[in-house]
């Protein structure tokens, strides 16, 4: 008599995530977040892509069930091709229903009407609800994004700022919402020379549109180099536009500001040089450029709003980002101490050891729908 042996095959779950990120960055935090937690997922949980054509930098090096990430050549219609291919992959998909959760990447709600199960929600911020007046009321994004968040069976923050922020403006009960911390991906020991610096300088990083607060950083900018020639400011996230530039020439900073495109390894060699890191903004979900920072061993000035006290604890010095004055003479106390400087850095490496990409994410781990909301 021949035994006829059986193997034991676990149960997966499986998380389907939706195209609508990787279609509107190339580059972007939302779509390195999106990667970051998809590729941490537990053996046990499969997760699905249906993302065929991107140019983003960060899905592309990887491979997920129904993700090909595949890249063309520009041409004039590429971005409604993409739009096109990804959209159809993706309702397939969700036709088919062989997914035990689904995590939309965006806030379109279009999946609403064909959903087969729960759904998790990611919020990264309320830009658009506490600064309507920047993005005006017929704006999409705003309608979309109440109807996604408040009908998810459950909802990640990405800081308790966050967290309060949804509950205040949706009026929800917060017992769906979980706070989950943002990590970086950055990594200083590959850091790549980037020539040209000045040899003393403060860095800017990122965007600089209005509750960014650039302009009022640019005069207290210019107040710390007029004590401070020698000290230039090194800005990345692209050139400046003609308002900056006339901005610029108006407070007398021409010749000691600069803007340049840079990879994440020069990004590392630009924090581990500078005098300081700035970050003046009114408004931030989270704020990853001040972990990368931190990981980089460059002191961290921060405004005092939002979720920047949260996040920087006792590792960053603040001020109030309506006072430029005030900011001066903050980063002045900054650049003038080397000893405060190395304080800052030594209590900023200590800081970062809190947030991590693989601390604390969303864990995936039932394999029936039924239980499934239990993953965060």
């Amino acid at each position: 008599m021949v035994k006829k042996s059986f193997e034991h095959k676990a149960i997966k779950m499986k998380v389907l995530f939706d195209n609508q990120i990787f279609s509107l960055q190339r580059y972007g935090g939302i779509s390195r977040y999106f990667v970051e937690i998809m590729k941490r997922m537990p053996q046990d949980v499969d997760v699905i892509s249906p993302t065929l054509l991107t140019d983003n930098v960060f899905l592309k090096t990887e491979r997920f069930e129904g993700n090909k990430s595949v890249s063309l050549p520009d041409f004039k219609w590429k971005k409604k091709l993409y739009a096109a291919v990804n959209n159809s992959n993706f309702s397939r998909l969700l036709k088919r229903g062989d997914y035990d959760i689904f995590h939309p990447t965006y806030f379109d709600p279009g999946f609403l009407k064909r959903l087969h199960g729960p759904y998790v929600v990611t919020v990264h911020d309320m830009t658009y609800e506490r600064f309507p007046e920047l993005f005006g009321t017929e704006d999409p994004v705003i309608s979309q994004k109440k109807e996604t968040i408040t009908r998810a069976d459950k909802i990640i923050a990405i800081s308790e700022k966050t967290k309060a922020d949804i509950i205040d403006i949706y009026g929800l009960s917060g017992s769906n919402i979980e706070v989950i911390y943002h990590g970086h991906s950055l990594h200083p020991e590959n850091a790549e020379a980037v020539e040209g610096l000045p040899e003393k300088y403060i860095l800017y990083v990122g965007q600089r549109f209005h509750y960014k607060n650039f302009d009022r950083f640019l005069e207290a900018f210019a107040m710390v180099h007029k004590w401070n020639p020698e000290i230039k400011l090194v800005c990345t996230g692209g050139g400046f536009s003609r308002d900056e530039m006339s901005r610029i020439k108006m407070l007398g900073l021409e010749g000691a500001v600069s803007s340049r495109f840079v990879s994440d390894n020069q990004l590392a060699y630009l924090y581990q040089h500078a005098l300081c890191f700035v970050f003046p903004s009114l408004y931030e979900g989270f704020g990853i450029p001040v972990l990368e920072a931190f990981a980089s061993g460059c002191p961290v000035l921060l405004s005092n709003a939002s979720c920047f006290p949260e996040v920087g604890g006792d590792a960053a010095l603040y001020f109030d980002p309506y006072n430029p004055e005030e900011m001066a003479k903050t980063i002045e106390s900054v650049v003038s101490d080397s000893n405060l400087r190395t304080q800052m850095i030594q209590r900023g490496h200590e800081r970062v050891k809190a947030f991590s990409w693989d601390k604390k994410q969303p864990n995936f781990t039932k394999n029936n729908r039924k239980n499934a909301l239990d993953a965060v």
